[in-house]
């Protein structure tokens, strides 16, 4: 009776740590966009150990990247997020499945491999109607409008730009709009077409100013100079 006891109370602890790890998680995916640089310190502090099941661990290491690529760490090995892919792969949670395609290109996109990059965020984007975040929508189309100008096809820059900026719109993220709008008059720029071009970096360099963006207002003013 005392060993079944015992081991009662062991399942109990560790299902009760595995709920307030889970629960630590689950609060960290929702401020990682806002504040990834606390969400790395919080994650890098864990003791990896502790991450008992294949869920923790994928759901963890997922997270670190998140917030390794928002504090502008450059991931360039792509092998433990294609894990990562191929766990969420046997999911139903096409979240998580969306966001480590999206990641796994990033990291393929840093390490130069831009072909393996672009296919990665094309089978982010065949999951996007099961996607509710608008923000992490216009992360991809934005990623895609680039691949797609350093490939000098225009036509889809041009459609992948305003896409990510009508995301960034539905998502609040004003000052990302206008960074969408800054990259399609710069391919403005590209296609030579000049009105145009000045037009969206008048527009872009005027609310930049007007709302202290001093980054976006350097770009947009070193762009039509």
């Amino acid at each position: 009776h005392i060993t079944l006891l015992s081991s009662v109370l062991l399942a109990l602890s560790a299902c009760n740590e595995t709920r307030s790890i889970r629960s630590q998680l689950n609060d960290a995916d929702l401020l990682v966009n806002e504040k990834p640089d606390s969400v790395l310190n919080m994650l890098q502090s864990y003791d990896i150990s502790s991450l008992r099941n294949a869920s923790l661990k994928n759901h963890y290491y997922l997270l670190l990247t998140q917030a390794k690529d928002k504090c502008y760490i450059d991931e360039t090995n792509d092998s433990l997020m294609t894990q990562i892919v191929n766990y969420y792969e046997g999911k139903r949670d096409k979240e998580k499945l969306f966001k480590a395609y999206y990641y796994l290109g990033r990291i393929q996109y840093n390490a130069g491999d831009y072909a393996a990059s672009m296919l990665s965020y094309t089978k982010a984007e065949q999951l996007i109607d099961k996607i509710d975040d608008e923000f992490i929508k216009g992360l991809l189309y934005a990623q895609l409008g680039m691949l797609h100008q350093k490939y000098y096809d225009y036509p889809r820059s041009l459609d992948a730009f305003n896409t990510a900026a009508k995301h960034y719109e539905l998502a609040g993220k004003t000052a990302h709009k206008y960074f969408a709008k800054l990259n399609i008059g710069q391919v403005y720029q590209e296609l030579k077409d000049h009105k145009s071009s000045e037009e969206l970096l008048t527009e872009v360099l005027t609310w930049a100013y007007e709302n202290h963006e001093d980054g976006l207002c350097q770009y947009a003013f070193e762009y039509l100079i």
